[in-house]
């Protein structure tokens, strides 16, 4: 049955320029979201750059750090990942050092590819 109280909206909104993807993630990212979040990387695997942006979930849980740690495996040094400045999100990336692993930005950078 439906419970309205417990919903969770979640949304993931492709945006592509070229080979260039990015990933807006809406809502909250856990362990009933995050095969999503994969499903989404994988569908843009072949993309030479991406940007998943988690300026607009509400919360972020482990299993959406491993959806990312899979996303770096697929795109290396080609991944960027987008938090607002003053989240819990970003907080606990500084935590656990996620930032060493992937490209953490608070804004994405508006230069265009030469």
């Amino acid at each position: 049955m439906f419970h309205h109280d417990n919903y969770k909206q979640f949304a993931i909104v492709r945006e592509e320029a070229a080979s260039r993807v990015t990933l807006h993630v809406f809502g909250d990212v856990d362990l009933c979201t995050a095969g999503e979040v994969r499903e989404a990387i994988d569908e843009v695997s072949t993309a030479t750059w991406l940007a998943i942006d988690l300026t607009k979930c509400r919360y972020f849980d482990s299993s959406g750090l491993a959806a990312l740690v899979y996303a770096r495996t697929l795109f290396g040094t080609r991944l960027t990942v987008i938090v607002s400045a003053k989240s819990q999100i970003l907080r606990v990336m500084q935590i656990v050092s996620f930032h060493q692993l992937v490209n953490v930005v608070t804004e994405l950078p508006t230069c265009s590819a030469v």
